[in-house]
């Protein structure tokens, strides 16, 4: 249901079926998960816009309503998450992710994870740091919980090619977890439809302004679990490989942390 004067960006869902999942116990202990479907409906008020790429999905049994927009700057905030692993003999290494669509069909699609391969080599354990959802679905500011998974560097499909520094994890590990503990977490994903085109690229001229989203050490914001944005340049030419790489290189200020930031 859709009120008056709404605005949705390019590659809004809404309406689609949440994450919901029941435990079935067996002997006092939990057995598997079995899918809620969602029977509610989402509702959007008046004066909203939603920012591109946006999912809000249906209530469980009741109705879900939205009547606060999200910014284009808070959609890419809530796109990324931070990054925090185990490595040998007692060490923590961190970086920051963000939320992709995979293969996105109308209210279909496969989110995951992306960041860095040096992020979680040599890993042993590893944390994501998830803002929850607040009784509309949208972002509850403030209230966040860190969610453990172990094996963790196993847990990625790295790019095939080693001179790409890329891999991906599907976040329905992520899911269960949360269902587990009856949780829902608030994020937005990112997809192919942000990377420049043949026609963008030939307009670029070299010096694009860019801007960095993520969650350095000792920067970041803690208390609301929220990244911060880094403003720089390109350094060289978009349409060239930068000596021969698949490469281009950008002048901004990037600290321990941040890798992996789109």
């Amino acid at each position: 249901v859709l009120g008056d004067r709404v605005r949705l960006h390019s590659g809004v869902v809404l309406g689609a079926d949440g994450f919901g999942y029941a435990p079935e116990l067996e002997q006092g202990k939990v057995k598997s998960h079995r899918k809620i479907h969602h029977l509610g409906r989402v509702v959007i008020g008046n004066d909203v816009e939603i920012g591109a790429n946006s999912c809000i999905d249906r209530g469980t049994f009741g109705d879900k309503v939205s009547d606060m927009p999200l910014s284009p700057a808070e959609q890419l905030a809530h796109s990324t998450v931070r990054i925090e692993c185990d490595v040998g003999l007692g060490g923590v290494s961190t970086g920051t992710g963000f939320f992709y669509s995979l293969n996105r069909s109308g209210d279909r699609h496969v989110p995951v994870i992306i960041t860095n391969k040096h992020v979680v080599a040599n890993t042993t354990k590893g944390r994501f740091q998830l803002t929850l959802q607040d009784a509309s679905g949208g972002p509850a500011i403030g209230s966040h919980q860190a969610f453990e998974l172990d094996a963790f560097e196993g847990r990625w499909r790295s790019h095939p090619d080693n001179n790409v520094d890329l891999c991906a994890m599907p976040i329905a590990p992520l899911l269960h977890e949360a269902a587990k503990r009856e949780l829902k977490f608030f994020f937005a994903t990112l997809d192919k439809t942000l990377i420049p085109t043949t026609a963008d690229m030939e307009d670029m001229i070299g010096l694009e302004k860019i801007t960095m989203v993520g969650y350095p050490n000792g920067l970041w914001d803690r208390v609301n679990n929220l990244p911060i944005f880094r403003s720089g340049v390109l350094a060289t030419d978009y349409k060239r490989d930068w000596n021969g790489s698949k490469e281009f290189l950008i002048d901004a200020a990037c600290f321990p942390g941040s890798s992996g930031s789109p």
